[in-house]
This record gives C-alpha cells, sequence and structure tokens, in this order.
C-alpha cells in the first residue's frame, strides 16, 4: 500500500511522486483557440493519488511488449515492436502507442505487482474503467493539470516567463529528447511540457460550463466517427504556445502517432 511517502519506486524502477488533493482553475483552450469566450472553472481533485515523474520509457515499454508470461490479447495488437526512432536510447520516451496499448501496459504492471487491474476489456476495442482498483492507470486530464501546475496559477508551471520555457521543455525541435533532459516540477515530474503528448484517461470533449467542480472526466465528443480521448503536455515539434499547463490535445484512442506517449498513475489508499 502506498501511504505517508512523497515519493517511492516501483517494480519498473519507476519513480512514483505523491499528489495531495486540491483545486486549481482552467480554462478550455479548445474553445480560445476557436475565437470563443473560456469562462475560468475551478476543478478540485477529492484524492491523493501518485504519478510517475517521468513518461514510460521504451525499455520500460519493452519489458511489458516481450514479457512471455503476458498473453497475446494483454499485448498492443498488431503493435510491430517500433519501440522507438532511430538516434534514440532505451530511456527515450516509448512513442506511437495508442491509448488502448497504454492502458494494456497499466493492466500488465498492476498483474506484474499483485494488484487489481484498473480496466477490463470487453472487446478488442471496447475497455472499461474499475473505480474500486488500486493498480495502474492513465490519470484524468484534471488529475495531470493538477500535479503538473503543483500549485501555480501561471500559464506554464514555472510562471508566465516564456524566455524560460526551453529550461524546462523540449519544443520547437525535430526530435525528442531523453526523458528528464530538462528541469522538472515543483513536485519533481520531467517533461510535463514538450517531449511527447501523454495519453490520459478521459475523452477531450468541451468542459463542462458549470463551477466548481469536483473529480470531472471529460465527455465525449465525436470528430468524424471517432470518439476522441484526452492527450496533455505539448510535443517536442510544437511551438511553444501548446506547452501551458492547460494546453490541451486529443486524437483517436486506436492512433499510433510519433508524439503520442504516456506516464502511469495509481490512486492512494489513504486519500
Amino acid at each position: 500500500q502506498i501511504t505517508g511517502n512523497c515519493w517511492h519506486v516501483n517494480s519498473l524502477g519507476m519513480t512514483m511522486v505523491k499528489i495531495p488533493n486540491g483545486s486549481f482553475t482552467r480554462h478550455d483552450t479548445f474553445l480560445l483557440e476557436q475565437g470563443q469566450t473560456a469562462p475560468v472553472q475551478t476543478v478540485t481533485i477529492s484524492h491523493d493519488f501518485v504519478i510517475s515523474d517521468r513518461e514510460v520509457s521504451i525499455e520500460q515499454f519493452h519489458e511489458f511488449y516481450g514479457d512471455p508470461n503476458c498473453k497475446p490479447e494483454e499485448k498492443p495488437h498488431h503493435w510491430g515492436g517500433q519501440y522507438g526512432h532511430e538516434g534514440q536510447t532505451v530511456d527515450h520516451p516509448i512513442q506511437s502507442v495508442s491509448w488502448f496499448d497504454s492502458v494494456a501496459f497499466c493492466n500488465w504492471l498492476s498483474r506484474k505487482e499483485g494488484l487489481a487491474q484498473c480496466y477490463e476489456q470487453l472487446g478488442l476495442e471496447n475497455w472499461r474503467l474499475v473505480p474500486a482498483a488500486n493498480g495502474y492507470r492513465l490519470p484524468t486530464a484534471a488529475e495531470w493539470e493538477l500535479a503538473c501546475r503543483a500549485g501555480t496559477t501561471t500559464k506554464y508551471h514555472f510562471g508566465n516567463d516564456t524566455s524560460l520555457l526551453k529550461k524546462y521543455s523540449v519544443y520547437n525541435s525535430s526530435a525528442p529528447e531523453k526523458r528528464g533532459s530538462r528541469m522538472p516540477t515543483r513536485c519533481g515530474l520531467f517533461d510535463m511540457t514538450g517531449n511527447i503528448y501523454e495519453w490520459c484517461y478521459d475523452w477531450s470533449g468541451p468542459y463542462r460550463l458549470e463551477t466548481p467542480v469536483r473529480d470531472p472526466i471529460g465527455i465525449k465528443q465525436r470528430v468524424g466517427d471517432i470518439d476522441m480521448r484526452a492527450m496533455r503536455g505539448g510535443m517536442y515539434y510544437d511551438p511553444a504556445r501548446t506547452s501551458g499547463s492547460s494546453s490541451r490535445n486529443r486524437s483517436g484512442p486506436a492512433g499510433r502517432s510519433n508524439y503520442s506517449g504516456f506516464r502511469v498513475a495509481r490512486s492512494t489508499s489513504d486519500s
């Protein structure tokens, strides 16, 4: 059980940082980009949780995909074993993984540590969250932003000065860098801005207008014939404006783009 400590290291060598419950304010950047008014919303996360201090690495995902004890149906479907790109090390973040690949990894790590799986697979692309499970999962977009902000109210987790962004973020670049190559947030999380986008659990629909909200889960929004999942954090190729703590992105859950990765979270036993 996770109790008391501010951080611990799990069986895969991931440093898991405890994020206390708390509140923050946000606005819908999708609306702002469309020239619409985006009301400020107060969000409360009522529970503590832990989140990995870095994105899942090529090496860590390789251990999952190559595990002989992991059944084929529990592994990424038609993934092809593309662990990274030319010139990358095992400590670069895993890329080209879908939302489905990410939750499959979470379930594998839960089984590896004897924890209850957070996702029930009902079909090839039909996964259901098990709320009471104590295993690994993707953070919600709201949990992700609470962790990123670490109590700040500024555009970036380090303030409003864009000239400092290069100290914290890999952006306007041709490729991602090794995890942790920039400075961390106040609570010790690396690459929360830039490098690669990170899958979150929930859907990426517009924020509900009411305020305040408590433990929100994103609503569905269909683009064409695809229900989009939330992504956060910006990526290496993007400009500075996508690296803000409130910045959002989205993709279809089956998408395996070269900018998609993830980090893991867990609910705590003392929240």
